[in-house]
């Protein structure tokens, strides 16, 4: 079973280039089929379901050092997180939701692609709420 969803993810992931470099192509690679299989977003745990014969501390800073140094073509992820979405019907939410980083408070809009229980980000965008409920919306160029 694991072996048809690499399969699966390696195929995909030739049909959008998000990288040139061979060993970026296996780190994405590797780092999503981590991603599937650990169920969660957080790195460490993540790393914890990643191929790899280094520690799990040791593919954490990997996984924070790509992410710090990597940048991503948002068009190409929109069209790869597309084609993991499952043919047939769909429903779309909408979501908000408030992310604190120390002091600083993220407030996010989301619109998902839903089948099941899960969920493909489609669009999302930064809110700032301003005193007395008032929302003002940044619109990235």
């Amino acid at each position: 079973m694991q072996n048809i969803i690499k399969d699966k993810v390696i195929k995909i992931l030739d049909k959008v280039p998000l990288a040139k470099n061979l060993a970026r192509k296996k780190f994405i690679s590797n780092f999503l089929l981590g991603l599937i299989n650990s169920r969660k977003v957080q790195f460490e745990e993540i790393s914890l379901h990643m191929e790899s014969a280094s520690k799990p501390e040791s593919i954490q800073r990997q996984i924070q050092a790509f992410f710090k140094d990597y940048d991503f073509n948002y068009e190409q992820v929109y069209l790869l997180l597309c084609l993991f979405l499952p043919r047939g019907k769909l429903s779309l939410s909408i979501d908000r939701t408030e992310w604190n980083f120390g002091k600083y408070q993220c407030n996010i809009l989301m619109i998902v692609a839903k089948h099941g229980s899960i969920g493909i980000p489609l669009y999302l965008i930064t809110l700032a709420i301003a005193v007395g409920k008032t929302v003002v919306i940044y619109w990235a160029n």
